[in-house]
């Protein structure tokens, strides 16, 4: 836990006498600190998307920023795992969270700055169906989306 002073630049003087009514000088909050620390499986995640990023995408990185493309190809190699972590795992996706995708992204943005379209499939494409899509839609789409076979848009 850690102590915090919640009159700090409030405007209270040395004596307790304080310039905004109803403030309190000796008013303190206390804070708990997070546990930012990885576990095992985001541990696991990172590391595998790390290696993907270096292997695959890295190498070819240079040239499709210069071509303006996306490597569209190497997306199939998707289909383990690091494009699908926000995607729940009955519709081929790892099950994870927000988190997890970041994790995903951060280490993609290591070899490109395309990285972004990995949130923005997610965000833009994957989740809108998962979250407002019917049966159908989920079971026809996500499955696609997740594999590599399809890469959702936004216009």
């Amino acid at each position: 836990m850690t102590t915090v002073d919640s009159t700090a630049g409030s405007g209270a003087d040395q004596t307790g006498d304080s310039l905004c009514k109803g403030v309190s000088a000796a008013r303190t909050t206390e804070v708990k600190s997070a546990d930012l620390r990885l576990d095992d499986e985001q541990r696991t995640l990172r590391s595998t998307v790390r290696e993907f990023a270096t292997e695959v995408v890295a190498p070819v990185a240079g040239s499709t920023t210069k071509a303006a493309s996306f490597p569209i190809r190497s997306s199939g190699r998707w289909r383990d795992g690091p494009v699908r972590p926000a995607v729940p795992e009955e519709y081929g996706g790892m099950g994870g969270d927000y988190f997890a995708l970041c994790l995903a992204i951060e280490e993609l943005a290591r070899a490109t700055v395309v990285a972004i379209t990995l949130e923005a499939a997610v965000s833009l494409g994957a989740m809108p169906i998962f979250r407002f899509g019917t049966d159908e839609q989920r079971k026809d789409w996500l499955p696609q989306l997740t594999s590599g076979e399809a890469l959702a848009a936004s216009g």
